[in-house]
């Protein structure tokens, strides 16, 4: 085991050294380690070195925290509490990188980035429908609390954890790792190790796609309360219920107000059909919103209700079919089209409470937009409940305000409608 560290340390050494552009003589003039030290070293032919050998020629090196403590990890020395506090707070850890821009949103991430920055909500749950753009959302955000503040990032998916990147060391990665999966109930410890590595730092963790019985929110807790920098952000499809959640319903993005509208110029700028336009020309290059087929191309939008997975299942028929004659088949058979998607509504709407689930099932029926008021008169409940249960089904995604002109108007996404009423809706119904 000891040959097997000493030359994982020489190679490591010997690659810090050559990218500084020393050669071993040099090192030893620097460092004051000794010319043969720096040799056996390399060589893997050393015993276990010094802590403050390590130490010297580090600072000789002019390593990086993050870099000394994996130096110090592959010496067979482990690095103190300090040093990996050290290395957390020299080199911020960044939040993954987006594959694609972000279109619309503008207002929304503005918002969050603004209050996380000031600290008026540490703790904030964005919901929605699936595949409405909460993952993208949070990079976004995360992106730019990292560029312009130094925030760390510390991310964990419903199927990965972060972070990966090389200048988080060894030892540092796991610390952290640790520390989220006692976050997640998935170990008994690492808490009170992960505040130690990170408190006094700006630190933003985000918990994508997590499901409140999954959480140890006692553990969430403790770390806001010890960790004053410290911001936590989970997207799920509805309000966790969480001691001083914020909530931050995230709508589909921006349809078109009227299908046949004719501006093409002002068609291209709305979100949805700027994004699906997009996502057709990754399939049929070339492609361009032309007065034969705007029509088509806003009704589709309108009918996908703005959600970017959907707009980009869409979009992967263009392949076989032209816009007109795609929104015949998608019409006839809405679901045929996205993969998964009766199911996934299916699950969301049973999780529904039953004075939720009964004020859809009024409101599915309604043709038009509606204010609270309106929704009351045809639900016949009060409407200070109409409008509690209103709220609660614009968190869970189901709702969608109707424009963004004014803000008291909502619709039933067309996608329920058509679920809950067991016919075709109709594409680009309003």
């Amino acid at each position: 085991m000891a040959a097997h560290v000493n030359r994982h340390l020489g190679r490591l050494l010997r690659h810090f050294r050559v990218d500084r552009r020393l050669t071993q003589q040099q090192l030893a003039k620097e460092s004051g380690v000794s010319i043969r030290t720096i040799r056996d070293i390399e060589r893997g032919d050393s015993q276990q070195p010094r802590r403050e050998t390590v130490r010297l020629m580090a600072t000789a090196l002019a390593l990086s925290s993050a870099e000394l403590t994996e130096l110090e990890a592959a010496s067979g020395r482990s690095a103190t509490r300090d040093d990996l506090k050290l290395a957390f707070e020299s080199a911020p850890l960044a939040p993954p990188s987006p594959i694609d821009a972000l279109i619309g949103r503008h207002a929304e991430v503005a918002a969050l980035t603004a209050s996380l920055r000031m600290g008026s909500q540490r703790l904030v749950t964005i919901t929605g429908i699936g595949g409405v753009g909460k993952t993208r959302l949070v990079l976004e955000v995360a992106g730019r609390l990292h560029e312009a503040d130094g925030v760390a990032v510390l991310w964990a998916s419903s199927d990965s954890l972060y972070p990966t990147e090389p200048r988080a060391s060894e030892q540092l990665s796991s610390v952290l790792r640790s520390g989220i999966d006692g976050l997640l109930g998935s170990t008994e410890g690492g808490g009170a190790e992960l505040d130690g590595v990170i408190v006094g730092h700006p630190t933003l963790l985000v918990l994508d796609g997590q499901r409140a019985n999954r959480l140890r929110v006692d553990r969430i807790m403790t770390l806001l309360r010890d960790c004053a920098g410290m911001r936590v952000v989970i997207t799920s499809a509805g309000p966790l219920d969480l001691h001083g959640e914020r909530v931050f319903p995230l709508a589909p993005l921006a349809v078109p107000e009227h299908a046949r509208a004719a501006d093409l110029a002002g068609l291209v700028r709305v979100p949805s059909v700027e994004l699906l336009t997009r996502y057709v020309r990754q399939v049929r290059p070339g492609f361009r919103l032309t007065d034969e087929n705007a029509h088509a191309v806003v009704e589709l939008a309108r009918w996908a209700d703005g959600i970017p997975a959907a707009l980009e299942a869409v979009a992967s028929w263009f392949t076989v079919y032209e816009p007109a004659a795609l929104c015949e088949q998608v019409d006839a058979d809405p679901f045929a089209f996205i993969e998964g998607l009766r199911e996934r509504l299916d699950e969301r709407l049973g999780a529904l409470a039953g004075g939720e689930r009964f004020l859809l099932g009024r409101l599915s029926d309604l043709e038009r937009t509606w204010t609270v008021a309106e929704a009351a008169t045809a639900s016949g409940l009060p409407p200070t409940a109409c409008a509690r249960s209103v709220r609660k089904l614009l968190a869970q995604g189901v709702v969608r305000p109707a424009g963004s002109a004014d803000r008291s108007r909502f619709r039933v996404l067309n996608l329920v409608r058509c679920l809950r009423s067991g016919r075709p809706v109709g594409v680009g119904a309003a």
